[in-house]
Order: C-alpha cells, then structure tokens, then sequence
C-alpha cells in the first residue's frame, strides 16, 4: 500500500490544491489503511488518515491502466478531503464550545462543503496530469467506479454540478 500512496502523494504535490492540503495540515499527519466506512475518514486525536482497504483492492484487482488511474483518482480525492479536516483541525476551527446546536450543525456543514470543494478540485487538477488526461469522462452520466467504461472516470454528481456551475460562470465572462 506503501507504493501506490507514494505514487498518488506524488501526483498530488504536482498539483496546487495538493500542495496547499499537505502544506497546511498538521505536521504530524498519518496515513492508516484499514476497513473503515466510507471512503477515509480524519482522526483529530491521532492527526491521522484512515483510508478504507477497497482503494488499493480496486487497484490490486486489475490490470487495465485506465481503471488502475481512475482509483488513484479516487483516492487523491479522498485524501485531499480527510487533508482539509486537518487543515481545520490545525486552525483551531474544530472548537464549538459556546455554540447553539444550530450554529454546531451549521458549522458542521460548512466544514464538509470545505472539504467537498478541496476533493473535488483535487480531481480536476489531478485528472488533468500527463498519466491521467486520457481518462477524462465521455460522458457527464453518474457512474459508479465499478460500472465506469473502460476509459472512462466515474463522475459523482457533485462533480457535474461544479462542472456545470464553471461551465455557466464562465459563459458569463468569469
């Protein structure tokens, strides 16, 4: 697993959003892989990434270039997420004492979109790296990544919203 998070550590760090995530989270940041829910999840105690054993399975289990990208894809992603949460944590931004549980759920919410917007612009700008351009969607069609094409990245549907949100914005002249 040691190998494939080195190649994905690399990819990322070619790019600006994974030079931010690294940079800015907490010095002591660990990787775990284990069977967790989910694709990852952060531990603030521990300042650890618990990334789930079916990134590096999807991996191991074939041979097809495009499906073995299209996983490390997906786990940049993953990693650029649990990344914010310690960017988060490092900044203080985790302590909801004197909060209404309004303003907890409220805030909560705003920590996820954070690091929604951070995994979905690591995607983009990973997606966009030598080893991955040939692997750009043919179609804008949710597909989970078992059901992708080969050739083809599974696309979330928080992905076509933001591509469709840049795609008007910059109709407009933006």
């Amino acid at each position: 697993d040691k190998k494939v998070l080195l190649e994905v550590f690399d990819d990322m760090i070619q790019t600006q959003i994974g030079r931010y995530v690294f940079e800015k989270s907490h010095p002591d940041l660990n990787f775990c892989v284990r069977n967790v829910t989910g694709a990852a999840s952060y531990s603030p105690g521990r300042h650890c990434i618990n990334i789930d054993t079916w990134h590096f399975e999807n991996i191991y289990k074939t041979t097809l270039p495009e499906k073995i990208a299209s996983s490390k894809l997906s786990l940049a992603s993953s990693i650029a997420h649990e990344a914010t949460h310690s960017i988060q944590h490092v900044n203080n931004m985790t302590d909801r004492r004197n909060m209404s549980f309004e303003e907890m759920i409220t805030i909560h919410k705003l920590f996820e979109l954070h690091a929604c917007l951070n995994e979905s612009i690591s995607s983009y700008q990973v997606s966009k790296l030598p080893a991955y351009r040939h692997m750009h969607p043919k179609s804008n069609k949710y597909r989970t990544q078992s059901e992708a094409l080969p050739g083809e990245m599974s696309i979330r549907p928080q992905h076509i919203f933001y591509k469709e949100l840049k795609d008007a914005k910059m109709e407009t002249g933006v």
